[in-house]
């Protein structure tokens, strides 16, 4: 209000020490940007004291230069905390603290060069900055002007405050520095754009938040009562495909989301068609092909002819090793008219988001320091903590300006930070088809833009498609602090929603292409 309705720092004045209005005492450091005049203010309950440039009155022999820290200078103000004159001996008098001579000493070594780049110095120096320390302004005399400032949230030297979960009530989630942001009395064009848009969307009754898509119950396909029993073995590691396809198919049939799981099937192939494989990558694959030609040969035959196929087949054979070409006999398919050696998928991802956990051997954390920093520093230490308990050797972590193409070429990428706080993420963001606009992302045509939403997405490294990424971006500092802990499962994508039920799925293809992938021995 002070602020607001005056004209001149004798307004403020007045207005901030009238009628004991119940403000709180404090130092209080005040600039005209109309004159250039700056002053500060001893604000006590009975008793003020100003101190003006205007008038050549400085205190601590700093001429151009005023700092307040909640120490009062005026003896008149600081007695007012003495009130009983037969109370124990005390020094009543000023005399400098630790911050008193943090400032004095930064004001001797920076005169005649003071100005905001100052600001941002001493705002993330010990003990300036401090365990108690919440957030930091930092404005010119010309940004008042424009009606601008810098302010940060959060430590200004990028360190978190967690909560003492013996103290804090549960619902305190700590506080993460998101770095200083310029904030002005008028929106920028891309904020101008999305207040439209909101608003248009808010007069037309629709929402731009996704929302789960349920199936219905009446619609989802239940195949419970028409599955096979028994288990069958591989006669060779020609038929490993069939056996152990089967295996994982019977499982899929009986999925919550029976199309998602096939999604995930897909993204399982299309990963292990680049580099070379473990034993273990060349098991994942013949299952995965066996997933696939079981499914691709159900809608080809009908759901009544496929379970009567494999009841029969199974009841035929089981315990025993068979052979691949057997059940193709059963099927009435030979390997040409089955068409075994190509499968046709159509295109889609490669990779789930917890594919990360079988690829933490060569994964590295790349954490994002243009803005955000503390916080995603924080989040990537937490997830290097997580990956070590799940696979008991460190996952190395480094900022974004460490890392170049070069370093990234074979490795699995965990990003953190959304492209706007990680220089590197924002450079394959447009080869990873990532859609971040600042502090909001769209996933298909759905735009998510509250600050309690996060974005965890699993891609190709652009640089090697035999190596992922995997993105971990928050629209704001906290959201990529929480967004780390959430379960990794096995979809392309998860919308991360601060006290909701996280959305997963798999994006719609980019390109209509058809993918064909090998499946003969």
């Amino acid at each position: 209000m002070a602020i607001q309705y005056s004209d001149n720092i004798d307004d403020v004045v007045r207005i901030l020490s009238e009628q004991n209005n119940g403000l709180y005492t404090n130092e209080w450091i005040m600039g005209d940007a109309k004159t250039n005049e700056i002053a500060i203010f001893d604000l006590g309950t009975v008793h003020t004291r100003l101190w003006r440039s205007s008038k050549n009155e400085w205190f601590g022999d700093t001429p151009g230069f005023y700092w307040g820290d909640n120490n009062a200078k005026d003896l008149s103000v600081r007695l007012e905390g003495y009130p009983d004159p037969k109370g124990d001996p005390q020094f009543i008098p000023y005399h400098p603290g630790l911050r008193d001579t943090a400032w004095q000493q930064l004001y001797r070594k920076h005169r005649g060069q003071i100005d905001e780049q100052l600001g941002f110095l001493a705002f993330r120096t010990a003990p300036l900055v401090a365990v108690s320390t919440m957030d930091a302004k930092v404005v010119t005399a010309d940004m008042a002007s424009h009606m601008m400032v810098w302010a940060e949230f959060g430590r200004p030297n990028q360190r978190e405050w967690l909560p003492d979960k013996k103290y804090d009530p549960p619902i305190d989630d700590g506080l993460f520095p998101s770095g200083y942001y310029l904030f002005g009395a008028e929106p920028s064009s891309t904020l101008r754009a999305s207040i439209a848009e909101n608003e248009k969307m808010r007069l037309s009754g629709s929402s731009s938040s996704a929302a789960p898509r349920p199936v219905s119950a009446s619609t989802k396909p239940h195949y419970e009562d028409r599955l096979w029993k028994g288990w069958i073995l591989p006669a060779s590691d020609a038929d490993t495909w069939l056996v152990a396809g089967s295996a994982e198919y019977y499982k899929l049939l009986q999925s919550q989301d029976f199309d998602e799981a096939m999604d995930a099937q897909r993204a399982t192939w299309r990963s292990l068609q680049t580099g070379a494989l473990t034993p273990l990558d060349q098991y994942r694959l013949e299952r995965a092909r066996g997933v696939l030609f079981l499914d691709s040969l159900r809608v080809s035959m009908g759901d009544e002819a496929f379970f009567k196929l494999m009841r029969e087949y199974f009841a035929a054979n089981a315990t025993k090793p068979v052979r691949f070409e057997s059940f193709l006999q059963k099927a009435g398919l030979t390997r040409v008219s089955a068409h075994l050696d190509v499968l046709n998928l159509p295109a889609g991802p490669s990779y789930l988001v917890n594919d990360i956990w079988r690829r933490l051997p060569s994964a590295v954390i790349v954490y994002g320091t243009v803005r955000d920093a503390g916080a995603n520093r924080y989040a990537a230490e937490q997830l290097q903590r997580k990956f070590l308990e799940g696979y008991e050797s460190e996952v190395p972590v480094y900022k974004d300006f460490e890392v170049s193409d070069e370093s990234l070429h074979h490795h699995d990428v965990v990003f953190v930070g959304r492209p706007e706080t990680n220089s590197e993420l924002a450079r394959w963001s447009a080869q990873m088809h990532l859609d971040f606009d600042a502090a909001s992302f769209k996933v298909d045509r759905d735009v998510h833009a509250s600050e309690r939403e996060a974005l965890i997405l699993a891609a190709e490294n652009p640089l090697d498609r035999s190596r992922m990424v995997l993105v971990i971006a928050g629209n704001d500092a906290l959201s990529t602090v929480k967004a780390q802990d959430i379960d990794l499962t096995g979809h392309e994508y998860i919308v991360f929603r601060d006290g909701d039920l996280p959305l997963k799925g798999f994006l719609a293809p980019l390109p209509p292409a058809t993918e064909r992938a090998h499946i003969g021995n």
